[in-house]
C-alpha cells in the first residue's frame, strides 16, 4: 500500500482489520447460532443424547451391535448426559469450538505464508 492511502492510518492498524473482521463473525455466528438451537435440525443432537441415556455404563459405546461404531462421539454424548448437559445447544458448543480453533489455525497460517 501506498503512504497516499495510509494518511493517518498505521499498518499495524491495517494488518489487524482482517483479524478484528473474523472476531466479529465469530461472534455474530455465535449468537445466531445459539440462537437457533432449539430449533429441529438439531434433532440428530437429541437422538445421540437419548441414546446415551440408555447406555449402563460406559463400556456400553464399545458395544459392536452399535452401528456405526463411533466410540469418540458416543463417549461424548455419555459424558454430557452423566453431567447432565442434555441440551443440544451445549452439545454443540465443543465442535463449534474445534472448527473456530481450525479457523484461527489456518488464519495463521496463512499470515505466516504472507497471504493477505
Amino acid at each position: 500500500m501506498s503512504e497516499e492511502g495510509t494518511q493517518g492510518v498505521s499498518a499495524r492498524t491495517i494488518s489487524r482489520v482482517p483479524l478484528m473482521a473474523f472476531i466479529g463473525f465469530f461472534i455474530y455466528t455465535a449468537f445466531q447460532y445459539f440462537r437457533l438451537a432449539e430449533l429441529p435440525w438439531f434433532s440428530d443432537s437429541y437422538c445421540f443424547l437419548e441414546e446415551a441415556n440408555s447406555y449402563k455404563n460406559i463400556f456400553a459405546i464399545f458395544d459392536p451391535e452399535l452401528v456405526p461404531l463411533r466410540p469418540l462421539p458416543r463417549l461424548y454424548f455419555y459424558l454430557l448426559d452423566r453431567c447432565g448437559w442434555s441440551f443440544p445447544s451445549i452439545a454443540r458448543v465443543f465442535p463449534f469450538l474445534l472448527h473456530f480453533g481450525s479457523g484461527i489455525l489456518l488464519y495463521l497460517l496463512a499470515l505466516r505464508l504472507g497471504l493477505s
